[in-house]
């Protein structure tokens, strides 16, 4: 645990951030890039470095000298989005310099720019991926890129306290990709079988070991049994302290259970649990792609089927013709028959078809089938638990769906399916996204004369422009005043915040409670 106290502090004149930032590094050509916003109306698409230089010399403070330095030192400039609408948007400029802090030097000039910002560039600049991504082949990590998991990983790795439960057939403990990510294991079948272990690789298999593949869990453990189709090994297991969500690829059969209904409905709100289930694999389950399967088709689970993520959307394949094609329904596009199942029960769509995943003996498979979809949603409900554990099972669930990406159904392959694949496909960066907001605390237009502690349960921002919406409205800690802001990732304080002398102000980063 962090802990700062500040005494006294004057009116801030610059962000302060208590996480770890990068710092701004050049590009490829040496070169800083800025965001200008200027003053001046009618700022034309053509814009350029005559056009910047035109300006700087309009400014009272202008010197030759300056002149003559900015000439050297800008070698380009642009209208920054020529297509906004946004009236601050119109007004910016992006210019390229070597120039390191050019930033700080046209400042100055008020009169001609509204501010300027530098536009920072980590020494890094790619996103995240652990050094076992891409081990086995592209196609060991096509599915992880479509649901968007590095961003998400920029967010939240997991946490080894949040457990994931999957049921299932069997699971290999010596697997090199599922060694020390079992946290326990209630039963396990004599006969080996695949499929748990494919499953449970899914959802947590070991990520960043130099060996096998990634999951989308990351850091997260599994609990198993192999005591699958049990309804009570699934209670049992949701009261298990630290599983948070349940894995369930398969199903008991094809009618309504009232009792059923209610237990799964208990688990959720009493034993504050998710339970994913897969949609269904075909005609051969239920007869019929349309049809409700269960337990997956109550509204108190997590109903997930499957879409493409393997190809390009649009690609002809020498063998296979139209075939995965990222984000359609349709295995094979233009036979429904390849389709998996589908319905107004279905709550969300993830990769399902050709999923790399580990298998029997130390070896790897590829897996089809929504058995392969569904880990992957609850590899994210694990993740957004581990950003705010107080969330319950049924926020989680909500925002899991409803952060869902539905540009799916603008792809004309998809037509037929309009509805029937839930809110859309899994965006892991979404929802881990959306997850820290709902758990963000703003404060603005707030004056505090006494003692006071102010709690986030992801980030706490504080200052005249921390939203959009409310850009202004000071925050001032009287003399004499004790003000405490505790938030369990970070703590922002903005321009506009103001601790008076004699004032004390302490910050602290916390662990949730909610573990």
């Amino acid at each position: 645990m962090k802990r700062f106290i500040i005494l006294f502090m004057l009116f801030f004149a610059m962000d302060i951030v208590i996480q770890a930032q990068d710092c701004c590094y050049p590009d490829e050509d040496g070169m800083y890039s800025y965001y200008m916003n200027i003053k001046e109306n009618n700022i034309k698409n053509s814009f350029s470095k005559d056009s910047i230089m035109h300006i700087l010399k309009k400014s009272k403070l202008i010197m030759k000298k300056d002149t003559e330095n900015y000439d050297r030192e800008i070698k380009a400039a642009y209208k920054s989005f020529p297509t906004a609408k946004t009236k601050l948007l119109q007004h910016s400029v992006t210019i390229r310099s070597t120039n390191p802090n050019l930033d700080i030097e046209l400042s100055k000039h008020s009169d001609i720019f509204n501010f300027v910002e530098k536009i920072c560039r980590a020494k890094d600049p790619l996103l995240y991926e652990p050094n076992d991504y891409s081990y086995i082949g592209n196609t060991a990590k096509d599915h992880l890129d479509l649901i968007k998991a590095p961003q998400a990983w920029e967010i939240t790795k997991g946490d080894s306290r949040i457990l994931v439960g999957v049921t299932d057939t069997y699971i290999e403990p010596s697997h090199e990709d599922l060694e020390n990510k079992i946290a326990q294991i209630l039963h396990n079948s004599t006969y080996p079988h695949f499929h748990g272990i494919a499953v449970s690789g899914c959802a947590a298999a070991h990520t960043n070991n130099n060996k096998g593949l990634a999951s989308i869990g990351y850091n997260s453990k599994i609990v198993f049994s192999s005591k699958y189709n049990d309804n009570n090994e699934i209670f049992e297991m949701s009261q298990i302290p630290g599983v948070r969500v349940i894995n369930c690829s398969w199903y008991r059969g094809c009618n309504y259970s009232a009792t059923e209904d209610a237990l799964y409905s208990e688990i959720r709100d009493v034993n504050n649990v998710i339970v994913v289930f897969g949609a269904g694999n075909g005609i051969k389950h239920c007869n019929s792609l349309t049809a409700y399967l269960y337990p997956s088709s109550y509204e108190s689970v997590i109903c997930v089927t499957s879409v493409g993520h393997s190809t390009d959307y649009g690609t002809i394949l020498p063998t296979y013709g139209k075939h995965l094609w990222k984000d359609c329904h349709e295995s094979t596009i233009g036979d429904p028959s390849s389709a998996f199942h589908h319905n107004d029960k279905v709550d969300i769509c993830a990769p399902g078809y050709r999923v790399e995943s580990p298998s029997l003996n130390n070896t790897y498979t590829s897996a089809w089938g929504t058995s392969f979809s569904a880990p992957m949603v609850a590899g994210v409900c694990a993740l957004v638990a581990s950003v705010n554990p107080c969330l319950t099972a049924a926020e989680i669930q909500d925002i899991v769906i409803s952060s869902a990406d539905t540009t799916i159904y603008n792809l004309p392959e998809n037509a037929s399916y309009i509805g029937l694949l839930g809110k859309g496909r899994l965006d892991a960066y979404a929802a881990v996204k959306k997850a820290v907001e709902l758990g963000t605390v703003y404060i603005q237009n707030r004056t505090y004369n006494n003692t006071i502690i102010e709690t986030a349960e992801t980030e706490l921002k504080s200052g005249s422009s921390v939203t959009n919406h409310q850009p202004s409205g000071n925050v001032i800690v009287e003399t004499g005043s004790n003000l405490t802001f505790k938030a369990t990732r970070s703590i922002e304080l903005s321009p506009g915040f103001e601790v008076k002398l004699g004032a004390t102000l302490n910050t602290e980063i916390y662990e949730s409670s909610c573990f």
